[in-house]
């Protein structure tokens, strides 16, 4: 065994390697060194400007000095400080190499919540980015998150985020409260199936003890993957950037041609600009399921003229993208026993062999039957989904057999081979190709092969459509270059009030809306509904998806969002808070949306100065109901909106 232990503020971290008899005699070496970032990087690290830096480190003097944020002595001596730990292995000849596992710990000092970025993590406390227990944790992968997370303060406060560079390979984390010794601890399990010989292996654990609010620290590590991995982030073309109508929750497999085209006049009337016609289009079967996934033909029983069909619906201003279950063979379709030997499994939950993309026909079908649809059908995109079940833990015996005629017998290497080789073989065929991912593969390398990432899964629950486009926002990054990210596909009662109605798309504000309800059954009031808030999104747009973005309370769901962009600002809350506007002085225009449902606000000026300001009432519908002149002042006073309504202050 090998171990080495560092010692790095308040954060202790222990390096173990499980040798055998192999890595021994071939002379496997463990080194760690230490370094910390120096103080003309903290603006890179920070995302900050020089005047930024500066107001930082004014911040943890502020903080240090008020009671009860940093108790810790250790913790205190640290703030706004980032730290690397550069782990090697390395041998004398190629090995493969051991069970490896970098386990740290710090102590639990005012950090209730933990931000991580998956939303399946079984564990005991179940509320949003509760502290787990030392039992429970994720895995991540190419294709499933990435191993990152942060733990931060009842104020909202960053304590220590980090984020480890194996982004590729299959990392195991636990994570949570350690009862045995009072802390908070985190392991990352390297190397818990066997990976390809090699004579060295090297990755890097990031820590950062920034006192900025936990969404922009985790947006920092997103910024420090793209430094550290060089991603070369698939671009996103201005349709990555329009509302999508979707045909999922309204019809989900019951799909036909001519239904499809009506609803899709009735979505381009409100302001969709794509369709993304999902599962049903390839099989006949309404079973659900993907038996018949894997031969990818268009169904002529449900779509007669697909071609024609396609064309007509582009002729309504719209793009058409359909969906792929990528890795799924389906058990009763008729390539399966061609590819039953080119499979990782025999998946009984999904009624489908796995493909393995290790194989250079695996990757070629694939890639030919998305090139072929994509050129045969002028198609502007495709949903590809399920790649998460790329997945070696999954994979039978004679998948994990050692086997010449792959081209690699890296799982993680082949994934990115065959992305790769979809994405180049699209964008030879179209240069703005429009390729959709769905939460949770979104993190770090799947960046170079998708320009929309999805939220989960989450019809009828707009509060977490709230929380999981946010946590994705901070994923992908919030600036020009950034992955657009879009709301899961929202839906809702046609009997539903509109102001109830309303929040599925103000809870998703800084997101790109997606629509799936059935356009059909909608009242006149419901289309004027969804019509005005796609115009009110779309008339903000360059501010929600690429404003300077904050993000608070992600333990409630983010009830609290907003963004600023030069002279304008837009502001969202979702509960009770006492609203401070107007904090930066080139705002001069702030839009404050009500997501919470009441009809009184706090607020009060967020300087000691008082602000004049006209404000003008609007209703969820986007009538005007009312017009105000007020001083907002440092002493809080109350004003009145209307439920899933909004008011626009100017400075007078």
């Amino acid at each position: 065994m090998l171990q080495q232990q560092i010692a790095w503020a308040f954060v202790n971290t222990l390096v173990t390697v499980d040798t055998n008899a192999e890595t021994e005699a071939a002379g496997l070496k463990l080194t760690v060194n230490l370094r910390t970032a120096e103080e003309s990087s903290l603006g890179t690290e920070f995302d900050l400007d020089a005047v930024g830096v500066k107001g930082l480190k004014a911040r943890a003097e502020a903080l240090l000095e008020e009671p009860g944020v940093y108790g810790d002595a250790k913790c205190r001596e640290a703030v706004n400080q980032v730290c690397y730990l550069d782990i090697t292995l390395s041998a004398d000849r190629p090995v493969v190499m051991p069970h490896t596992t970098i386990d740290f710990s710090l102590p639990i000092d005012n950090c209730p919540s933990l931000w991580l970025p998956s939303i399946c993590t079984p564990c005991k406390n179940i509320r949003a980015k509760g502290m787990l227990e030392f039992n429970t944790g994720f895995s991540s992968h190419i294709c499933n998150l990435a191993p990152m997370g942060a733990w931060y303060s009842a104020e909202g406060i960053n304590k220590l985020s980090f984020a480890l560079t194996e982004c590729k390979d299959i990392v195991n984390v636990t994570i949570g409260a350690y009862e045995e010794a009072e802390v908070a601890r985190c392991a990352f399990s390297l190397f818990d199936l066997p990976a390809p010989a090699t004579t060295s292996y090297q990755v890097t654990l990031r820590f950062d003890t920034s006192c900025l609010p936990v969404f922009n620290a985790v947006s920092n590590i997103t910024r420090f993957y793209e430094r550290f991995l060089h991603t070369d982030i698939m671009p996103v073309p201005e349709a990555a950037l329009e509302p999508v109508y979707s045909t999922w929750y309204a019809f989900l497999q019951n799909l036909e041609e001519q239904e499809i085209e009506e609803q899709c006049r009735l979505a381009a009337a409100v302001g969709c600009k794509t369709v993304i016609v999902d599962d049903g289009w390839q099989t006949d079967d309404n079973n659900r399921g993907y038996a018949f996934c894997g031969d990818w033909q268009v169904s002529t029983k449900r779509f007669p003229h697909f071609k024609e069909h396609v064309q007509r619906v582009h002729e309504l201003g719209m793009k058409y993208m359909v969906w792929f279950a990528v890795p799924f063979i389906g058990s009763k379709c008729q390539h399966h026993e061609k590819y039953a030997p080119y499979c990782l499994c025999f998946a009984p939950r999904w009624n489908a062999y796995v493909l393995d993309p290790r194989y250079t026909q695996v990757r070629q079908f694939l890639v030919d039957t998305f090139t072929n649809m994509v050129k045969n059908y002028d198609l502007d995109g495709l949903k590809l989904d399920f790649i998460d079940e790329f997945d070696m833990r999954q994979a039978d015996e004679h998948a994990r057999a050692f086997d010449p005629e792959r081209t690699t017998q890296s799982l993680p290497d082949a994934v990115e081979m065959l992305m790769t080789e979809i994405r180049q073989s699209l964008e030879s065929v179209k240069s703005d190709i429009l390729i959709e991912f769905r939460q949770n593969y979104v993190g770090p390398v799947i960046r170079k092969f998708g320009n929309m990432f999805r939220a989960h899964d989450c019809p009828n629950d707009s509060l977490m459509n709230r929380m999981t486009t946010t946590d994705v926002r901070a994923l992908t990054g919030t600036d020009a270059k950034a992955t657009a990210v879009h709301s899961d596909m929202t839906i809702w009662s046609p009997t539903e009030s509109v102001e109830s109605a309303s929040l599925n798309f103000i809870h998703t504000l800084f997101s790109v809306p997606q629509i799936s309800p059935n356009m059909k059954h909608l009242s006149a009031e419901h289309t004027a509904m969804v019509k005005h808030w796609l115009s009110f999104w779309h008339e903000h747009r360059d501010l929600l998806m690429h404003g300077k973005m904050y993000a608070a309370y992600p333990e409630f769901e983010y009830t609290l969002l907003g963004a600023t962009l030069g002279a304008e600002e837009l502001l969202m809350a979702a509960a009770d808070h006492t609203l401070e506007l107007f904090a930066h002085d080139e705002v001069k225009t702030l839009t404050l949306v009500n997501g919470a449902m009441k009809t009184k606000f706090v607020v009060k000026s967020a300087t000691n100065a008082t602000v004049p300001v006209k404000a003008v009432i609007y209703d969820c519908l986007g009538k005007q109901v009312g017009t105000q002149e007020l001083s907002l002042s440092p002493q809080v006073q109350e004003i009145a909106l209307p439920k899933s309504g909004y008011i626009v202050f100017t400075r007078a």
